[in-house]
Parts: structure tokens; C-alpha cells; sequence
């Protein structure tokens, strides 16, 4: 409980005493919970000693967990194991772990985790460009959510998909599965989840040529980002530096600040009523989309087709 409120000292403190205690008592099953989750605590960095300590209370968690029997154990730990392999840049251990748990989370029927991990592998598909794969992946990750009415957890697989039509040039696609993501994540005033939208639906834009609306929603996204304390999430990271310098290269310089700093000034509500205005247009087909046109818009629009 103290490590999902952020308070990570008092809980190492906590953990490294139950360890204690369970080597003690040898009592194998509450060593093993107590290994896993202290070397989730650990913060991860440049620390050699730090990461060697991580490694060897997960390898011990795994061992104990196997050696009793506990399947569901396991998995969490060759789920844990995976993560923080993908987290330091090995993708095959990061991989084969992953693989690992999703077994035997279907083994043991466990339905949300099974959603989890496939998502987690969908990540790593979408990291490597594999985006037919990714697509599978989550798809079936987001099915078994729906399943279970697991609301928060299918915006962000659906942010997922938005990702990858993104990259399979379904823009359209692209900007209804970020839309149904930022309803939900709205509905439960999740800023960050909502930053991550915004930013989907500005990588989109500026791919179809709208970089002025492109930039003003990087500008929003920025402070939601900053008022929920978060960071991107690193598998969206890449799509979204790339968008961005190119919509300052569309723009220039100074044109990008000025509207950035627009998104940044407008409110909440306005700035999803720009999402959403934004995703209609982009469903719009291009023969009713020229009807939208102001007279004038018209006939510059004529004037160009007759050059």
C-alpha cells in the first residue's frame, strides 16, 4: 500500500523486515511475496550493486515460487522479471519472460493479468515496428478488458490501437480509438491518460497536414502532463518527438510557440471539445468535407484545381 502512494522509503523499510522475518520463520510462500515486491521498490538506475540486488530477490522469488508450487506466483514474478528486462533494454530476456507469465496466467484463468501481459507484449511488438503483431496483441488484450468491465484499463489499450493505426496510415481509425480512449479517460479525470490522447491525436494531425491544430494540442498536453506530475509513456515516446519536430518544421519556430502556448492557455473543456471536433473531421469524407468550406475557401479550393 505504501509503494502505490509513492512513499517507496517507508516501504523498502517494511519489505526488508518481512524478509527477515519469513527467512526466520522459513516460511517460503510470504519470502517470496515479500522478495517480489521489495525488488519492485528498488529503484531502478545506474546503480550496479542496486540492479545486482534486484536481480538476485527476483530470482529468488521466482525459485521459491516454483519450488511450492504457485503458479500464480511465478507468473507475477516471470511478469516482473519482464518489465524491468524490457526496462533496461533487454528485449529477448524482457521477451521470454513475458511469454512465460502469459502461460501460465491462462493456465490459471486469470483473465486480467492474461490482459495485462498480452498488453505488455503489444509494447514491445510496437517498439520493434512489428505493428500487425502489436495489433493482435492488443486486441486480444482489450477484449478480455471488456470482458470484465475493466474501464481504466481499456482506455489505454485503446490508446494502444490508436498507435498503431497511427503507424498502419489509418489516421481516421487513429483519432476514433484515441477519442473513445479520452472518453474514458475524461470520465475518470485520468489527466495524464487524457495527455497521452491528446498527444495520439496530435501526432495524427500533423501527419495529415494540419499541423497549426497539431501543435496547439501539444501545447495542452504539455500541461496536463506537468499538473499530473507524469511522463510519457516510453513506448509513445519516439512517435511523438518525431511529430512534433515535424510540425515545427511545418510551422517554423515561431508559429509552433505561439499556438503551443495557445494549448497551453485554453481550458479543459475547450481543449476536448477541440479533440473531438478534430476526430469528426478527420471521419469526414473528403467530398462532404469540401460543403464544410466558407465561400471564399471555395473558390481559392476552385481557383487551385484550375492552377
Amino acid at each position: 500500500m505504501l509503494s502505490c502512494v509513492g512513499d517507496y522509503r517507508s516501504a523498502r523499510r517494511w519489505l526488508e523486515d518481512a524478509v527477515s522475518v519469513a527467512r526466520e520463520h522459513k516460511d517460503r510462500k510470504t519470502l517470496a511475496l515479500a522478495s517480489l515486491h521489495l525488488a519492485l521498490v528498488l529503484a531502478p538506475g545506474n546503480d550496479a550493486q542496486g540492479e545486482a540486488e534486484r536481480a538476485r530477490l527476483l530470482d529468488e522469488a521466482l525459485q521459491f515460487f516454483r519450488d511450492i508450487g504457485d503458479d500464480w506466483g511465478t507468473a507475477h514474478a516471470l511478469l516482473a522479471a519482464g518489465e524491468i528486462a524490457l526496462g533496461q533494454g533487454e528485449r529477448e530476456l524482457g521477451r521470454r519472460n513475458l511469454e512465460q507469465a502469459l502461460d501460465l496466467w491462462q493456465q490459471v484463468r486469470d483473465a486480467w493479468y492474461t490482459a495485462y501481459t498480452l498488453n505488455a507484449l503489444g509494447d514491445l511488438g510496437r517498439g520493434e515496428g512489428a505493428y500487425d503483431r502489436a495489433f493482435d496483441l492488443y486486441s486480444r488484450s482489450l477484449a478480455l478488458l471488456r470482458q470484465q468491465e475493466a474501464r481504466a484499463s481499456v482506455a489505454s489499450v485503446l490508446q494502444n490501437l490508436g498507435y498503431v493505426s497511427f503507424h498502419r496510415q489509418q489516421q481516421p481509425e487513429a483519432a476514433r480509438q484515441f477519442d473513445g480512449a479520452l472518453d474514458l479517460f475524461s470520465a475518470q479525470a485520468d489527466y495524464r491518460g487524457i495527455a497521452e490522447c491528446l498527444l495520439g491525436l496530435a501526432v495524427t494531425l500533423s501527419s495529415v497536414g494540419r499541423p497549426s491544430d497539431a501543435a496547439r494540442l501539444f501545447g495542452a498536453a504539455e500541461v496536463l502532463l506537468a499538473s499530473a506530475g507524469a511522463e510519457q509513456w516510453p513506448t509513445n515516446v519516439e512517435p511523438v518527438r518525431r511529430a512534433r519536430a515535424n510540425t515545427r518544421t511545418l510551422l517554423g519556430d515561431t508559429r509552433f510557440a505561439e499556438l503551443a502556448a495557445e494549448g497551453r492557455g485554453i481550458s479543459l473543456e475547450r481543449v476536448l471539445r477541440l479533440a473531438r471536433e478534430t476526430v469528426d473531421s478527420l471521419s469526414t469524407p473528403p467530398a462532404a468535407r469540401a460543403t464544410l468550406l466558407t465561400p471564399r475557401e471555395r473558390e481559392i479550393a476552385a481557383l487551385l484545381a484550375r492552377g
